[in-house]
């Protein structure tokens, strides 16, 4: 939590200052930035606001108000009130005065005095040369320390100790309250007249003449808590932070992790979340200090206690769970999901969630199809789809006496996560060995589900992935191994016993039973017409309830579509290369030619090099260099002689699926965005509608990293959209978007 404390802090207390102070230039800087001073002032509660919380630091100072500046700024701070104790020291002082205890601690200590005529103006302000008379003496120096006469030495004397640092003011010029945070903020830093730094007299820590945020608010801070529907704060907020970005919308949402620091006013949300199976949980004297969740080991969040301790403790290894991250990514939640369960046809979530994850992406349906693997969390209103599938051969079960927990299919093998298949494999027993079987893959690609027997025979169309030949060790035979992408979302590998050539991308319609395979490449059959608003008609002709439908692009890069995905579309013949009718003349299969542009992988270009060097007058060498985010990871190719038509910006990609090799760039078409709502992007009179699995990126320290949607405050940042420009007529979807903070942007 220190480490992020500090980088909050230092990065984001300029935008802080100019909202507190109403703008820049309200007082000098120096080598403290006055933002930093100001923040620090205001988190260690000596300078506070009205109650609207405007700090007013332009306004001059009293000599009042400087004792209570004082008192706040010394040991006393947690000691003396404000309001009358029945004390009065000075003739214009009564005892009922609001300032009556600062200006009395004030004279007791010797920080400030009266005058002869035994009054102490209250409302007169103060003087520079005042301020820095009472703040040496704050700091233990008395007149005998500082050769000269009044108001040179002590104004010398400050100068010296770095008091006067930032302040542009001169010998008998009014203090404002801005000034008085600067002269404040280099005593804490000064030395006193021990020698000791005077922040560190009080139980704060300074490091290379700065206040160290952690040892100020760490103990005034709140949290984390786990926002419910309808949690409000017990104040309102000065200062707030989403995500470690500065935010106007202080709103709590389910399930948002919060900390606050009611002194500071200061609010921080966090709405990330992670989500895998527990596999490691360890302790530090007893309590819960690290889970790993998903391959990535988490700090738990000590200010969690009780609750998550608890919870944690409760959490076998093995679980699905969601870790709801805080400060620093720690864990400050925890919710166990329910599965995994295999979709059956007409199977149906049993709540309508908030939130829905395909294949780890953001999605806006939570429709089921059967052979699906799905979680859910009721409490998070979140649910988990995933439809990767394997077929092959099953080549080994282990371990092979007791429960199965890996299966070996082709040889990779696969690690069990479902009492049922292990269930089901045990009960195959040795009947399993050399079968034929579709695996249903969930969270980490583990086995979820299993299809065997009559559940994998029959004839499948899909779009050949990719294909390889390969020699029989025992004769001079050669196999050819093809990989097909077939209809119901499963990638499977057929071993044909036989030489053969294919072409990538092609469709083709796979004949399979008992383990005897066929492959053979399917006519192209055309048809156009429109989609139903619901989905379920296209032009004239029904669609089955179970209808299959492939978007295939170039390449072999294909996409499986839900129907809804085409309502009120309409297709030209060119937009389908494919499509069978089941006896009841309604469609049950439909392959399209790059008609969503969702086969492609969308990438953000932030480097773009490309340079070229000649010899003489004929000869050139031309080398670029490209470095791309996509779904947050960087992905660099360097000297290669491909140069690609694109820019800096979003782009799309293809790859080769037989060998993973790039193919090709193209450049994504950019617009500013003005408002998002629902699924659709706006700008201007035009929207656009967003991809289910947009890559959202935020701004932050120099860099974008990777966010989502509900992460992103949209009145507090400038938003680009990057959508495909060269797909077919349900495409044009926005696929990339950018999120830059408006001082950033600025």
């Amino acid at each position: 939590m220190k480490q992020a404390l500090r980088s909050i802090f230092s990065a984001l207390l300029a935008a802080a200052c100019l909202s507190a102070a109403g703008g820049a230039g309200v007082f000098a800087l120096s080598a403290v930035p006055a933002e930093t001073a100001l923040e620090t002032l205001r988190t260690l509660e000596i300078l506070e606001g009205d109650g609207s919380g405007d700090l007013r630091l332009e306004e001059a100072v009293t000599r009042a108000q400087f004792a209570k500046l004082l008192a706040a700024a010394s040991s006393y701070r947690d000691e003396i009130a404000s309001g009358g104790a029945g004390y009065s020291l000075y003739f214009d002082v009564k005892s009922a005065h609001w300032a009556s205890e600062y200006i009395r601690l004030a004279a007791q200590e010797g920080w400030m005095t009266g005058y002869a005529d035994g009054t102490f103006r209250p409302e007169a302000s103060i003087t520079l040369e005042e301020a820095c008379t009472a703040a040496l003496r704050l700091l233990g120096y008395n007149t005998s320390d500082l050769p000269g006469t009044f108001p040179y030495a002590q104004l010398n004397k400050a100068e010296a100790l770095g008091l006067r640092k930032g302040l542009g003011l001169e010998r008998g010029e009014v203090m404002t309250r801005g000034d008085c945070v600067r002269l404040l903020y280099n005593v804490l830093v000064a030395k006193d007249q021990a020698g000791q730094v005077y922040a560190v007299t009080l139980g704060y820590t300074v490091t290379d003449g700065v206040v160290d945020f952690d040892s100020v608010i760490r103990e005034g801070i709140a949290g984390p808590f786990t926002a419910k529907t309808g949690t409000a704060l017990p104040f309102t907020p000065r200062s707030i932070y989403r995500n470690g970005v500065r935010a106007e919308s202080g709103q709590l949402q389910r399930n948002d992790v919060y900390y606050y620091h009611e002194g500071a006013g200061t609010l921080w949300i966090y709405t990330e979340r992670v989500s895998g199976k527990l596999t490691a949980l360890r302790y530090r004297n007893g309590v819960p200090s690290s889970v790993t969740v998903g391959g990535t080991e988490y700090t738990v969040d000590p200010g969690g206690g009780g609750t998550l301790f608890t919870a944690l403790r409760d959490t076998q290894k093995g679980q699905i769970v969601t870790l709801l991250l805080g400060m620093d990514g720690a864990a400050a939640d925890i919710s166990v999901c329910a599965g995994p369960f295999v979709a059956t046809n007409g199977d149906r979530l049993p709540f309508r969630p908030d939130t829905v994850y395909r294949n780890g992406a953001r999605s806006a349906s939570s429709a089921l199809m059967e052979y699906d693997i799905y979680y859910y969390d009721t409490s998070l209103g979140t649910a988990w789809i995933y439809t990767k599938r394997v077929s092959g051969k099953l080549e080994s079960v282990l371990p092979q006496n007791g429960r199965p927990e890996t299966v070996v299919l082709d040889g990779t093998q696969y690690p069990i996560c479902s009492e049922a298949v292990s269930k089901q494999l045990e009960a195959r027993g040795e009947n399993a060995i050399n079968s034929y079987v579709t695996l249903l893959l969930g969270v980490d690609g583990e086995v979820a589900g299993l299809l065997t027997g009559d559940e994998v025979n029959g004839i499948f169309y899909g779009v050949l992935q990719s294909w390889t030949k390969q020699a029989a060790e025992d004769t001079a035979a050669v196999y050819t191994r093809v990989t097909v992408l077939c209809m119901d979302g499963v990638t499977r590998t057929f071993t044909i016993p036989r030489e053969r050539d294919y072409s990538i991308g092609s469709v083709v319609q796979v004949t399979a039973k008992q383990g005897v395979l066929d492959i053979t490449t399917a006519p192209t059959l055309r048809l156009e017409g429109r989609f139903s608003e619901d989905g379920r008609t296209f032009g004239e002709i029904p669609l089955a309830r179970d209808v299959q439908i492939l978007d295939a692009g170039v390449h072999g890069a294909a996409a499986l579509l839900r129907p809804e995905r085409l309502a009120g579309v309409t297709l030209r013949q060119e937009d389908v290369r494919y499509y069978t009718r089941n006896s009841a003349g309604e469609i049950d299969n439909l392959i399209l030619d790059n008609a969503t542009g969702d086969a492609w992988t969308y990438a953000y270009l932030f480097a773009c090099d490309v340079e070229t060097s000649s010899s003489g007058s004929y000869l050139a060498n031309t080398v670029a260099n490209y470095s791309y985010l996509v779904d947050g990871e960087v992905t660099t190719i360097a000297n290669t002689s491909w140069v690609y038509p694109v820019t800096a910006g979003g782009i799309a990609l293809v790859q080769d699926r037989n060998d993973g090799s790039l193919r090709s760039m193209r450049q994504l078409g950019a617009v500013t965005l003005d408002a998002l709502s629902g699924t659709a992007a706006h700008a201007g009179a035009r929207s656009y509608p967003i991809a289910d699995n947009v890559q959202v990126y935020l701004w932050k320290n120099f860099s974008y990293y990777l966010t989502d949607l509900t992460a992103v405050d949209i009145h507090d940042c400038e938003l680009t959209g990057w959508y495909d420009t060269f797909s077919g007529p349900a495409g044009r979807q926005i696929r990339i978007i950018l999120a830059k903070p408006l001082e950033e942007a600025s």
